[in-house]
Order: structure tokens, then sequence, then C-alpha cells
């Protein structure tokens, strides 16, 4: 330094020398700049080397990682999906949207099958009796929105079963897109009523339900008691009048022994208990004779053989007595 504080400095310096370094020369003259140095850092092209891996492991232990690996990579996805599925299906559910999908598409599950090709394109019908497709097909709950997979076989069965026309019935699953149904029917042989009610029966007179159809309402109809059993000879003596059947709408069993015939005018035939097919033959020459069932009676007794007794209607006895000859005062009865 001179004696103004200014620092001295050789002229064979360069100008744009540090001043931080050249103070510390003439301070410290050990301290020379080739001495600091600053430390080596890597270059930027250089490139660092990578880690080494574990060779995968083998057989089924390498499968099982392989598997935890893509779950684990799936899991953050999937959980999202599901978060975000499940937020669309509460909000369809409480705007009515998903009721309306079902009302139109069937169930969810219904609904995905169908879409992968699994929906019921043909559906083979085998049965021999009266029941068409159509009721075979509303009473199995079987519908355009059913998929073959979610289809429970063993509860379409259960459904067809309550028709009390079908006695048996198999449902099979044919894949992937096909329905088989054989159906066994009860066939009506004719009805019977008891206690109000008018049931189908079989031909041997087994029960077969209710009469809910009315396409067997113009079958044989027979009344009381154990008339069921006896349908094949109510029907027997049917036959034994001929073109005149078609005159008579039901049979009602007395007491478990004879019958009484019913006319479609309502005139009521009272059979006997032994030999009713003589009763029925007279009645039916009587009947070609003088039409004797259009006439104004009640009944007809044919109990007593050989004989008819009418009993008149109140209408045709006031008639009766009024045209009947009177009797001279005096006269001998």
């Amino acid at each position: 330094m001179d004696g103004g504080g200014r620092l001295l400095r050789s002229v064979n310096q360069p100008s744009g020398a540090p001043r931080t370094r050249a103070l510390a020369a003439v301070q410290n003259p050990a301290f020379a700049p080739e001495t600091f140095a600053f430390p080596a850092f890597p270059s930027p092209s250089r490139k660092l080397a990578a880690p080494q891996r574990r060779a995968p492991a083998s057989g089924w232990l390498g499968a099982l990682e392989r598997f935890a690996e893509r779950w684990h990579k799936g899991l953050g996805l999937a959980l999202s999906l599901l978060l975000i599925g499940s937020a669309g299906l509460y909000g369809a559910v409480r705007g009515g949207q998903y009721e309306a999908f079902i009302a139109a598409n069937g169930t969810l599950k219904d609904a995905i099958a169908r879409g992968l090709g699994f929906n019921i394109s043909a559906i083979t019908i085998t049965s021999q009796g009266g029941l068409s497709e159509k009721e075979i097909l509303s009473a199995a709950g079987v519908n355009p929105n059913t998929s073959l997979p979610f289809l429970d076989a063993a509860a379409v069965r259960d459904r067809l079963m309550t028709n009390p026309v079908i006695s048996d019935a198999q449902v099979r699953k044919l894949y992937p897109d096909r329905l088989a149904i054989e159906i066994t029917e009860n066939q009506p042989y004719a009805l019977w009523q008891k206690d109000g009610q008018v049931q189908m029966v079989s031909g041997d007179g087994n029960v077969i339900g209710l009469l809910t159809d009315s396409r067997y309402a113009g079958l044989p109809f027979v009344i009381g008691e154990g008339a069921n059993t006896r349908v094949r000879e109510f029907l027997n003596l049917m036959d034994i009048l001929g073109d005149q059947k078609a005159k008579f709408r039901a049979g009602t069993l007395i007491g478990g022994r004879r019958w009484n015939l019913k006319t479609t005018g309502g005139l009521d035939v009272k059979l006997p208990e032994q030999n009713p097919a003589e009763a029925l033959k007279m009645l039916t020459e009587i009947e070609r004779q003088s039409r004797i069932l259009e006439k104004d009676i009640l009944s007809l007794d044919l109990r007593v053989p050989g004989k008819i007794e009418a009993r008149l209607t109140q209408t045709a006895a006031d008639l009766r007595a009024e045209n009947a000859p009177k009797k001279k005062a005096g006269s001998e009865e």
C-alpha cells in the first residue's frame, strides 16, 4: 500500500484479476493462486452406472412375483374405477335412472351377459297339450331381457309347475344361446263342482286345478261328492241320449248312488239307481215323439221303471187346472 491507502500491484499484473486473490498474495506470500483448487464434479455428459437388478425368480415363485407386480400396478386404477362407478350408480339410483334401465333392459348382469353374446336367441318348446307357446313362456318368466348364464333353470321349472295343467316340466340351457323346455300336460277331461268351486279333473278323476281357462268351459260338468271319480259313468249315460245329448249340460251325483241330469233349459231328470240306461232310452223315445223336454215342466222322475212322472211349473199347473173339464153337480166322483 502507498501512504494513501491504495493497493500496490505490479504493472505486469492484468487489470482484470480478482482483488481478493491479489490481496491474499500481498498479505501472505505463501498463498499462491495455484494452491487453491475447487473440488472436481462429474461432467454433465457422464452417465451414472445403472443399479444392478436381481435376476427374476423362476417357476411358481416367479409367476407369483409377476402377478403381485401386475396386481399392485392395477390396484390403484381398479379402486379409482370402483369409486367412480359407485358414485355414478348411487346417483342413478337416487335419480330413478337405474329402475328405468332395469325395466327396459333387465338386470345389470343380464345386460352385460347379453352384450357378451349370451342372450337367448332360440327357445325350443316340446308340448303335446293345449297350452300355447305364449302361455308357457309367460308361466316360465322368460323374456327378451333374460340372459342364458344367469337364468335359473330350477326356478323356471318351479314357476311352470304352478300351472295346474302342467304335470311335469324339464328346462335345459344349451350354450351359447338356446333354451329347451319340455312340457307334460294333464289333459282336462271334465269339470267338477264341489263346495262352490269348479275344478278340472283328468279322466281318472284326479283334480288338475281350478277352472281358470275359458277354453275348458265346455267340458262335461258333474256335481256332488265323489262325482269326479265317476265321470266316465256319467259320459256313458250321455252317449245313450244320442242326438239329444246336446240338450243336457250337467249331472249331479245324489248320495253316491244315482244321477240327476240337468237340461240346458233348467229341467231336472231324475234317474233310477238301478238300470238308468233303460230309463234314458225311454226318455229319448218320448222326446222324439212329443218334445217333452221343451214343455213347461220343472222335473221328470224316471225312478219308477216304465213310468215318467212330470212336475209342472206353477203356471203350467194353473193353466192345466183351468182347462180341465168341470164335473157336473151331483155327479159321482
